[in-house]
């Protein structure tokens, strides 16, 4: 089975190709796709856009990873809660967006 691993960003993109065979996992390739910072959030996205269909495209993959958005200390001194209220949201934003 071969899975494309996706590192979302607007200026970087990254990802890597693995090939998993035998409970074991190989690393076939890596990289990156960039857009130049002075231009616009929609050029970016088309420019992202094109460039990841052109990857799917020669790569093929069985199965596609995309790493989640994460926040670290910002999101948590943001809502200013406790740390069993922090690990309670996560995990109910999880079910939910496993429900849709």
């Amino acid at each position: 089975m071969q899975i494309l691993g996706i590192d979302p960003g607007y200026a970087t993109t990254g990802f890597g190709v693995l090939q998993a065979e035998r409970g074991q996992l190989h690393l076939l390739n890596y990289g990156t796709i960039t857009t130049p910072a002075g231009l616009t959030l929609s050029r970016r996205l088309v420019m992202l856009y094109d460039d990841m269909m052109e990857l799917l495209n020669t790569v093929k993959p069985d199965a596609v990873a995309v790493e989640e958005l994460f926040l670290g200390a910002q999101r948590h001194d943001r809502y200013r809660c406790e740390p069993r209220q922090r690990r309670d949201s996560v995990r109910d934003r999880k079910i939910r967006r496993a429900a849709l």
